[in-house]
């Protein structure tokens, strides 16, 4: 079959059992991806190795508990491989921080300096650019080919026990692993494909993975190409890095984390001679970032930005307990999920309120759990992913006070979840002010502070009202001095107003602080009755004093 060179065009015009059918495809890890990749040589579906970029990149790391200090500069190594329009591919996470990126290539001999291109918050991805035309070379020549393969080494992970790696400055780790030379024109993983039966799937779908078949992941370490097989251990929807929010068609190879090196992350994932994803590593659960994704990526961008996936700002129960649904007063014959949870100015607020009943979308049912049905055929797709690859208006049948509404949902980015991901940037944006720190919350502080520990702090976190605030502000340290003796009571607390004046983020909380010409400044906390009062006229006084003695700096300081 010939691939749609633009799918989420045709997902405006693709009938709702198609988008299923996209949904489960992609759940699996099904597509290749054409277009866009280097093209494949030989039958066999080698990757071209000379298609490879090792990635050294210098990230500026700022700490979320103490971020008036300055950064922790940091040394890392990755992999990444290059598309056919010239630019490159490589895990999200390889960059994120990234103060500066070079590349080396297989091909060539040199180190040029990248660019950024487009970072994928939602989706783990990232693409950069070279100044220099990077295929103004003949990468597919025979006799490069042969001299790249002759340097790329492959093992299995039941036979391979040393660990091969790159971290930091510390580049000879690798040299210890064991290695076999990789025939040429040996295939990545074996030809055991099966055949798709679903009638409905739209035809730039080509084939199916197979859980028997190895996965190959493709990197380079020191100069090296490292190739590393595994079996699959499981195919699915899981959450990526550093997001509470996004969870994605993911593949973890069944192998434990010491025998893929770091290094390796960012480069291709290869099976059945096709190219599956993008590997990405942790210490936990390393992973691969599906073709479907990856696709999704790359289509998203070729206007110059990048979107993201739609959320739709609303979160749902199953409503398995009879009781609760005769409560409801729901006919035997309906079935649907219970809204719980509705994002104010998300696209879901115009149409659903808390309470809602979603008995259906387009023209498919919700059954109790969320999956989707149509004619009693239940779907492994749910209603979050149904939503999350339409990118055109969805008809919901919601159930409200004993009437069955249609309403029409807009399913765009919503930016409000943003709070929810790492940030992408190297600057910890804070107000210091009287030896006292404030910080927004967001996914750094819950996760990477002690403020994250706290039980309100993780309870608002969890359940924003975005009605009151932007985002919530917390008082994340004290930095000792004689104004703020006391203070400690109020740690961690979510700060509720100033001078009586309600805020609704960081900047907005600086701005009322700052213009403030009252005698104190009075700062309440969310379920405190005393509030922190401080003499405003010795505020300046004390900022000169707790900036002599802690030099804070100033990136990411809000005055």
């Amino acid at each position: 079959m010939r691939f749609a060179s633009q799918i989420f065009g045709m997902f405006s015009g693709l009938q709702p059992v198609r988008v299923l059918a996209f949904l489960l495809m992609g759940m699996l890890g099904l597509m290749t991806l054409p277009d866009a990749l280097p093209g494949q040589s030989d039958g066999a579906g080698n990757f071209p190795l000379d298609r490879l970029v090792r990635l050294r990149v210098i990230k500026n790391h700022y700490s979320v508990a103490e971020p008036w200090k300055g950064p922790v500069i940091k040394e890392t190594y990755a992999s990444g491989f290059v598309l056919s329009d010239g630019r490159i591919l490589t895990d999200l996470e390889n960059v994120r921080y990234a103060a500066s990126v070079q590349v080396e290539f297989t091909d060539r001999e040199g180190i040029f300096s990248a660019r950024i291109e487009h970072q994928g918050f939602d989706c783990g991805l990232a693409q950069l650019s070279v100044k220099e035309n990077i295929l103004e070379t003949d990468a597919g020549s025979s006799d490069q080919t042969q001299a790249d393969e002759s340097r790329a080494t492959e093992t299995r992970d039941d036979t391979e026990s040393s660990t091969t790696g790159e971290s930091n400055t510390n580049n000879s780790s690798e040299n210890n692993a064991e290695t076999t030379e990789a025939e040429k024109d040996e295939p990545i993983g074996e030809d055991t494909r099966e055949e798709v039966t679903e009638s409905e799937l739209p035809s730039f779908y080509e084939y199916a993975p197979s859980m028997r078949g190895d996965v190959a992941v493709i990197g380079i370490v020191n100069n090296r190409v490292i190739i590393r097989r595994s079996a699959v251990r499981s195919v699915g929807r899981g959450s990526i890095d550093n997001s509470d929010i996004d969870r994605l068609p993911l593949l973890w190879p069944r192998v434990s984390t010491d025998r893929i090196p770091e290094a390796l992350s960012g480069g291709p994932v290869m099976q059945n001679g096709k190219i599956i994803g993008v590997y990405h590593h942790n210490d936990n659960e390393p992973y691969v970032v599906t073709a479907g994704v990856v696709r999704t990526f790359l289509n998203d961008i070729k206007d110059g930005r990048y979107d993201g996936f739609p959320h739709t700002g609303f979160a749902y129960e199953s409503l398995e307990n009879r009781a609760h649904r005769s409560y409801l007063k729901l006919q035997t014959f309906q079935s649907g999920v219970y809204i719980r949870h509705v994002d104010f100015g998300s696209p879901a607020a115009r149409v659903m309120r808390v309470g809602d009943v979603l008995l259906g979308v387009d023209s498919l049912d919700v059954g109790f759990d969320g999956r989707l049905r149509k004619d009693g055929r239940q779907f492994a797709a749910n209603v979050e992913e149904y939503l999350n690859i339409r990118r055109s208006p969805v008809q919901l049948k919601v159930f409200r006070n004993g009437r069955v509404l249609e309403e029409q949902l807009d399913a765009r980015v919503y930016t409000g979840h943003n709070m929810f991901r790492a940030g992408l940037n190297d600057v910890r944006p804070y107000f210091l002010s009287a030896g006292l720190v404030f910080q927004e919350l967001n996914y750094d502080v819950r996760h990477h502070s002690s403020a994250g520990e706290q039980s309100l702090v993780r309870y608002h976190y969890e359940n924003p009202d975005f009605e009151a605030v932007d985002r919530y502000v917390v008082l994340t340290a004290r930095l000792p001095d004689r104004i703020n003796y006391g203070s400690e009571d109020f740690l961690y607390g979510i700060v509720e107003s100033i001078n009586g004046r309600r805020v609704r983020n960081l900047r907005d909380f600086a701005v009322e602080w700052l213009q403030t010409r009252d005698e104190f400044l009075v700062i309440r906390f969310v379920e405190q009755a005393r509030p922190l009062v401080l003499p405003f006229h010795e505020v300046e006084r004390a900022d000169e004093r707790v900036d002599r003695q802690y030099s804070p700096q100033e990136n990411g300081r809000v005055r």
